[in-house]
């Protein structure tokens, strides 16, 4: 007997998916609007995303939002010093 898929892994490959076909380029809709896009609860958007941030596909900027990690170094060392700099101030 097969087990079902969870719905947070589901979520996670459409997410996935969805940076792969380019569909999200930048910045990720918020995890209400996902939620309701692929219905399913918001603490399911919410444990996908947060699954995607440690393994370093998305991360999140306080206040801000959840952004697709880009990978060149020049992309994430601005946004690290963007970070550090917000974190002084407040």
């Amino acid at each position: 007997m097969d087990k079902p898929t969870p719905k947070y892994i589901v979520v996670e490959n459409r997410i996935r998916r969805a940076i792969r076909q380019r569909e999200v380029i930048d910045k990720l809709p918020g995890e209400r609007v996902l939620a309701r896009e692929y219905g399913v609860s918001y603490m399911t958007v919410r444990k996908a995303v947060e699954n995607l941030v440690a393994q370093r596909v998305l991360y999140k900027i306080p206040a801000r939002g959840t952004y697709v990690e880009q990978r060149g170094s020049v992309t994430r060392m601005f946004r690290d010093i963007g970070q550090f700099i917000e974190s002084r101030i407040a």
